[in-house]
């Protein structure tokens, strides 16, 4: 309960930002739903408010399809408000002071991690050591993804992410192989996988994003190409936990939105070992 109720309070501070109006028009819209939008601090708790339970949600049912008997040294590329290592440590039953946790991300969302209600949570739900690296993204050796515009980033090194950790790529290939349509060219590709491969050989990669349905079928066809994965029709429902953050948002109305039926409850996940690649389901 002292997570939710730390939640809550985080969940409330996000709701001023939208003048007591809460509605689809007051959103982000997906369409603009690009990197450069979450530059703007309002926009960063708008992002938290809408996106919470669907992403803690999604990284506590992958946590617990995958056990805990896991590496303690965890790394998130495109970390965003760390809402993945939420949901990653959410029912953590060791608390163990052994952890460790990277988050990259090309913005640093100073406009929610300088919130007391979000250290306020996080403490209640991550103990061990913690860092956050602004403007990195992406390998060096491909274009920086078109949603940045032109923003400074750093290259990830896979080589700098060690070996014998877990890493999380949570929504992160869709930025970097555009949500609509491709966006980079096979060479860049190539390199991108060739990346991948490479964190993989020395740790475990859990890969998630956008469900599989028709309108995705070229994006993940992309990837399982790319890594040398059978596709699959198949995702990793998360919807139980997502009803179990209901209790993060007062309103009822804001409940429904963000919790109900009609939000996000689906994701494609890939799972990647030195002995391979996996759908979780």
């Amino acid at each position: 309960m002292l997570k939710l109720d730390a939640a809550k309070k985080l969940i409330t501070r996000c709701e001023s930002v939208y003048g007591g109006v809460l509605t689809p028009a007051t959103d982000i819209a997906s369409s603009g739903n690009v990197v450069s939008q979450y530059a703007v601090p309002e926009n960063q708790l708008k992002y938290v408010h809408m996106y919470f339970a669907k992403y803690v949600g999604c990284w506590i049912t992958i946590r617990s399809r995958l056990g805990n008997e896991l590496p303690t040294h965890v790394t998130s590329i495109g970390a965003g408000p760390a809402l993945c290592a939420l949901g990653w440590y959410w029912r953590d039953l060791t608390r163990g002071l052994n952890n460790s946790l990277r988050m990259y991300d090309a913005l640093t969302w100073d406009g929610v991690r300088s919130l007391p209600e979000w250290q306020t949570l996080f403490d209640s739900v991550y103990a061990g050591s913690s860092s956050f690296f602004g403007a990195y993204y992406a390998p060096g050796n491909i274009s920086v993804p078109p949603q940045l515009h032109g923003a400074l980033v750093k290259p990830i090194e896979a080589a700098a992410l060690g070996e014998g950790g877990v890493v999380l790529m949570p929504y992160l290939m869709n930025h970097l192989l555009g949500r609509e349509g491709p966006i980079m060219d096979a060479g860049e590709r190539s390199a991108l996988f060739a990346w991948i491969e490479e964190i993989r050989s020395k740790n475990i990669v859990v890969i998630s994003d956008m469900r599989v349905q028709s309108d995705t079928h070229w994006f993940w066809k992309r990837i399982s190409d790319g890594l040398g994965v059978p596709s699959s029709e198949c995702n990793l429902n998360f919807g139980v936990a997502v009803v179990e953050m209901a209790e993060a948002y007062c309103n009822p109305a804001q409940q429904r939105r963000r919790t109900g039926p009609d939000w996000f409850r689906e994701a494609g996940v890939l799972v990647g070992d030195r002995s391979g690649w996996s759908w979780l389901t």
